[in-house]
């Protein structure tokens, strides 16, 4: 699995409080059980973890990163959040109402089915799962056919020379000779994370026994920011987007997933 994260614990304040208006918080609030366990697959430092148990959520958490997970529990000493990996989760079966994976199963270069089946087996019948995966989008396709996918990343380290500001060099391998499942954003190394095609997703999705609920395109203002570098989004106005910027994603908007970084798929485990 990929783990090339960078967990400041000077940032879990912020990433708690970020937690407020990221676009799948309204999505747990509909979806998560209350009353009922949850499991946060893949928590980082436990910053969902935290927001929702202080909003009355029974909620665990497991993560790969012990670093992540050491800043977790000295944080948040009351709360469950151990050391695992989610393709081989140590729970009984059938022992959480409610799951969540918050950009998790793209990150193993075997691909997702093996998490997607031990997320199914400790769900309880009739329980719903919150998963969020990077997508393979239309405007990532024209790039890629274009020979462009790293156009985005060109764009923004002029954008942030003409600031100043010095971007670090990214590292990506094109040489690599192995065959890869989906389609592979080929920075940092030999593997950083899968982007899916939709279809390719829901197919995974069924495959594992799961019934869909609601899909929906996620963080289209940042699918902007990843695809067109610094042109017309920057860091400063990812969250505070201006006129320019929301004119340009509501017209992009029109065409469904065409350019959303994430999306969103609340499934369950049929009765």
């Amino acid at each position: 699995m990929s783990t090339i994260f960078e967990w400041d614990s000077k940032d879990l304040e912020q990433r708690i409080k970020a937690c407020e208006t990221n676009p799948s918080t309204p999505y747990m609030f509909k979806y998560m059980p209350k009353g009922e366990w949850i499991l946060e697959a893949g928590c980082g430092m436990g910053q969902f973890v935290k927001f929702l148990s202080d909003r009355g959520y029974k909620i665990k958490g497991i993560e790969i990163n012990d670093d992540a997970v050491k800043t977790a529990n000295k944080a948040f000493p009351n709360l469950e959040i151990i050391s695992g990996d989610v393709s081989s989760l140590p729970y009984p079966n059938e022992s959480f109402g409610g799951v969540l994976s918050l950009g998790v199963v793209e990150h193993f270069i075997e691909g997702p089915v093996q998490a997607l089946k031990e997320m199914y087996r400790i769900m309880k019948p009739g329980a719903v799962a919150l998963i969020c995966v990077p997508q393979f989008n239309k405007l990532r396709l024209i790039k890629h056919t274009l020979g462009l996918d790293f156009a985005d990343y060109y764009l923004r380290k002029v954008y942030y020379k003409l600031k100043g500001i010095k971007v670090a060099e990214i590292r990506h391998s094109k040489d690599v000779k192995r065959e890869y499942l989906y389609h592979r954003w080929p920075v940092v190394g030999e593997f950083y994370e899968y982007r899916f095609k939709k279809q390719e997703f829901d197919k995974l999705l069924a495959e594992a026994g799961f019934q869909t609920i609601v899909q929906a395109p996620l963080d289209s203002v940042g699918g902007l920011y990843h695809e067109l570098g610094g042109l017309i989004v920057s860091l400063k106005n990812l969250e505070h987007p201006g006129s320019i910027l929301k004119f340009v994603d509501k017209l992009l908007s029109k065409i469904p997933y065409f350019h959303n970084h994430m999306y969103i798929c609340i499934i369950k485990k049929p009765l």
